[in-house]
């Protein structure tokens, strides 16, 4: 599947490219620019049955509105696209800039409300262990993945209980 992938993308990508390049000025110009954008803003949604989101199925479908919501919020408050995991909708996880966010099934934005409240105390923090403020993750984000490396230093922040931000290092 990745061969295939990367074959039709050069196919594709390379006429594209020529034409943009020898043709600065042709109808339609702007709008292939800007549908080649499309996917960079774009969240990424994972931990959601393809198969059952094509059938489109009502698990499926909520899963995904879910995790573009959370996408929405957290990306646009810290001005990052983020990464979410919908594998459990009750409980949806979102990635950016390094952080993690553990959400509940109430409401989104109450929950991330709690957190900006507490967010700037959080930024000039210091982790006692790694010497990283959660500012230190936000401005330099780990570049693995964190299947390759899920302790950074940088703070998980769990919303799912009522009342409460709880923030441990992740390790």
């Amino acid at each position: 599947q990745a061969l295939l992938s990367t074959v039709l993308s050069v196919v594709f990508a390379i006429p594209i490219a020529q034409a943009l390049a020898r043709q600065p000025h042709f109808p339609g110009r702007i709008w292939l620019i800007r549908l080649m954008a499309v996917p960079m803003g774009l969240p990424v949604l994972v931990g959601i049955d393809p198969k059952a989101f094509l059938l489109g199925t009502t698990q499926s479908r909520e899963a995904a509105q879910t995790g573009i919501k959370v996408a929405r919020l957290v990306g646009h408050a810290l001005h990052d696209r983020a990464e979410v995991d919908m594998g459990n909708a009750e409980n949806a996880v979102a990635y950016v800039k390094g952080l993690r966010f553990q959400f509940g099934p109430s409401s989104f934005e109450e929950q991330w409300d709690r957190y900006r409240k507490i967010e700037h105390a959080l930024r000039t923090g210091v982790s006692v262990r790694q010497g990283k403020s959660t500012a230190h993750c936000a401005l330099h984000p780990f570049q693995e993945t964190r299947q390759q490396r899920p302790g950074n230093g940088c703070p998980e922040i769990d919303l799912r209980y009522p009342g409460k931000v709880i923030v441990r290092e992740r390790g």
